[in-house]
């Protein structure tokens, strides 16, 4: 904190109201067209020791914690601490003329000829300058005051905000490391089961994974990516699952055109296909069906994945409803209220369905 303001705005803001402030009283002092040289030498000392009394005032202000203090309650100090600066302002400007040659025309104009210097200071003039001066000193206060709460009330929210949006960044971090070794840990299960049964195939799926890893190592760092890449992911990572099942799993999709450019939240769709896996098709003792569907309204994407469930699986398990409120809390942090994700069971099918909201630059 610097005595003297280094914010040329500051400066400017100050002067300008001096100089408005004295060009009042020397317009309203002229006396036959002249201006009054004893109001002109009164206002150059006003605006000295004015500047100096602000000076201290700002120091302290800032430097005392003063700033930091309920505004409200400070309003009672405000007004002492202008008094006590227009009281000692208006002595140093009697003081000053007393003692000084060049005033001492304005001593002997206002406050009178062989009048001592402690009457001086219980005289008529000393009491008006003395009210004019605090009027100004505590104006200036109040207005300082103020600017500097309210900056410091913006400046608060934005800290705030920023701690916000870097807890959200960190929570979505997180929850994207806990969805990237689930996949791994699956896909790397399948692959080795294949291994005993054909190289070749493994070997097909072993490309197929790199190709997935490739691409949630890239969109890790993403909150959003395109519809279109994650449904190619999507794709890729069914292929992976029917080498696996089979006849056991029939997959189909439904995608309404024009819908490619729309950013969804990267690798959601891949979590809620692994928990249809795991508690629809994997359960079953007969084939089951996995359906994407993927539409609009006016103003959200709608993504709905529906899979048929065995009579005897418990759809409420810990572990599945863990998968779904990290998909409920990603969604929080990155659309709040407008995204959504909802579930029922209906007719031994299970129906999650997504609703985003509509955007279209895409993270490529």
């Amino acid at each position: 904190m610097y005595f003297f303001p280094r914010t040329p705005l500051y400066w400017f803001y100050h002067f300008s109201a001096l100089i408005m402030v004295i060009s009042v009283d020397l317009v309203t002092s002229i006396e036959q067209g002249e201006i009054n040289i004893h109001v002109l030498k009164v206002s150059i000392l006003f605006a000295i020791f004015f500047t100096i009394s602000t000076l201290i005032f700002r120091y302290i202000f800032n430097t005392r914690g003063w700033v930091s203090a309920q505004y409200q309650k400070q309003i009672p100090s405000l007004l002492i601490a202008g008094t006590v600066l227009s009281i000692l302002v208006t002595f140093s400007i009697i003081t000053v003329c007393y003692y000084v040659d060049f005033y001492n025309s304005i001593y002997l104009r206002y406050i009178g000829e062989n009048v001592s210097l402690i009457n001086a200071y219980t005289s008529r003039f000393m009491l008006r300058q003395c009210l004019q001066t605090q009027l100004f000193i505590c104006s200036w206060i109040f207005i300082y005051t103020s600017i500097s709460h309210q900056k410091r009330a913006i400046s608060a929210k934005l800290q705030s905000l920023q701690f916000e949006n870097s807890l959200k960044s960190t929570q979505l971090e997180s929850l994207n490391t806990q969805l990237n070794p689930h996949f791994l840990f699956n896909t790397l299960n399948n692959i080795r089961f294949m291994i005993a049964e054909s190289v070749e195939t493994a070997d097909d799926m072993m490309v197929t994974l790199s190709e997935l890893l490739r691409y949630a190592l890239e969109v890790t760092k993403q909150d959003k990516v395109s519809l279109n890449s994650e449904v190619q992911m999507l794709n890729k990572y069914m292929q992976l699952i029917k080498i696996q099942y089979e006849e056991k799993l029939i997959y189909h999709t439904e995608i309404q055109s024009g819908l490619s450019e729309y950013q969804v939240p990267p690798m959601m769709l891949q979590l809620l296909v692994e928990n249809a896996v795991k508690y629809g098709i994997e359960s079953s003792k007969t084939a089951g069906k996995i359906n994407l569907s993927i539409t609009q309204s006016k103003q959200s994407l709608i993504l709905q994945l529906s899979n048929t469930v065995p009579k005897e699986i418990n759809t409420t398990t810990t572990s599945m409803q863990i998968g779904l409120a990290n998909i409920r809390e990603r969604l929080s942090l990155l659309y709040g209220p407008k995204g959504s994700l909802e579930t029922q069971l209906n007719d031994k099918q299970f129906i999650a369905t997504l609703t985003l909201p509509k955007e279209v630059t895409c993270y490529q």
